[in-house]
């Protein structure tokens, strides 16, 4: 126990040095690319993506909010190294329960990882395009933040080698080199919204179970 607690104040250290120069979301893209030259490409991103996710947060939150009684929800809370779109806590103690990242589109779990190892509560990861949830608790994290780390370390001695890996990453890098490619994708976002909102109800109900399991049936409402 004693080394696992020495082990796990050695990684916090060690997340928390990265993240001073990445934020969860961008170390969750650098895990996904094997190429050590691998930079973001500047672009813009079409706002409806943004509106899909925030509408589909609210009603998810709200829904989950609607089925407790002793537990409150909050929306988009502020951590010291990023925010978690819902966080859930014991309503008269104020004791947190879990935080919530709902996914509309690609899941990623380095961001989920993060929160759960720094804050010491689980993560639930919504995932609305396939109707599932993820459940990311410290064990899990660890597991993920020790790849991530040493994924960097050899994307650096890569680098100090001038290595190149080309590949699927190439369409989506910022990259001036002779293996970039450009190529516009024309995808119809509203295409999600049949799906997302099917799932909705099968999300809302994982969810609960899983605040269940943290604290108790009593502060659970059965759906009417």
């Amino acid at each position: 126990m004693q080394a696992l607690k020495f082990e796990d104040e050695t990684l916090r250290r060690e997340i928390e040095a990265v993240l001073q120069n990445y934020t969860p979301s961008q170390l969750d893209r650098i895990y996904l690319t094997a190429c050590p030259k691998y930079r973001d490409r500047e672009k813009e991103i079409p706002g409806i993506y943004g509106y899909i996710h925030d509408a589909a947060t609210s009603r998810l939150l709200a829904e989950v909010q609607l089925r407790l009684d002793r537990a409150a929800v909050e929306s988009e809370k502020r951590l010291r190294f990023g925010r978690v779109d819902g966080h859930v806590s014991v309503l008269l103690s104020e004791k947190p329960l879990l935080s919530i990242e709902v996914k509309v589109g690609r899941v990623k779990l380095v961001q989920p990882a993060v929160y759960s190892f720094l804050t010491g509560i689980k993560t639930v990861v919504a995932d609305l395009q396939m109707g599932e949830v993820y459940t990311i608790d410290t064990r899990t994290a660890r597991i993920i933040l020790k790849s991530l780390l040493r994924h960097l370390q050899v994307r650096g001695a890569l680098k100090m080698r001038n290595c190149t890996i080309p590949g699927k990453d190439c369409y989506y890098c910022g990259e001036s080199c002779r293996f970039r490619k450009d190529v516009k994708f024309n995808s119809n976002p509203l295409k999600l919204l049949t799906r997302i909102f099917r799932n909705m109800n099968a999300v809302v109900d994982k969810v609960v179970r899983e605040i269940e399991r943290e604290m108790g049936d009593g502060g659970v409402k059965e759906k009417d």
